[in-house]
């Protein structure tokens, strides 16, 4: 188990703890992640990407970001409000319909933009 985070002490007990990941390692962990839990965003962002089977704890007050992302991919069910719901999620996630939603949002947003800057208007 493997532990990234910025704090000064190890939150749990972890086989190593990492606080300086540059973006290719970052990204080289979380893909190669065979489960993910996490309470940040961007952490969430990288296992539905990435497609690894996660859970989102809560944040707290900032989890409006990870609760809107986890709505629009249908993946609400991957949020917790404490550790102790952690028994009632599965290890395992089928992402096709995920990945369907997400690319749907992707082509909205890609034809708002072009349409933002578009030089026709």
């Amino acid at each position: 188990m493997i532990a990234i985070d910025q704090g000064l002490s190890a939150g749990a007990r972890v086989d190593k703890h990492i606080r300086d990941a540059g973006p290719e390692e970052l990204l080289s962990l979380f893909s190669g992640a065979d489960f993910v839990v996490t309470d940040s965003f961007h952490g969430v962002c990288f296992s539905i990407n990435l497609e690894r089977p996660f859970v989102a704890l809560s944040p707290g007050i900032h989890s409006n970001r990870v609760e809107s992302l986890l709505s629009l991919t249908g993946l609400s069910d991957r949020y917790i409000d404490n550790e102790l719901d952690f028994e009632e999620v599965s290890l395992n996630i089928d992402f096709s319909e995920s990945r369907l939603r997400l690319e749907k949002a992707r082509k909205e947003s890609y034809q708002f933009l072009h349409q933002a800057f578009s030089t026709d208007n």
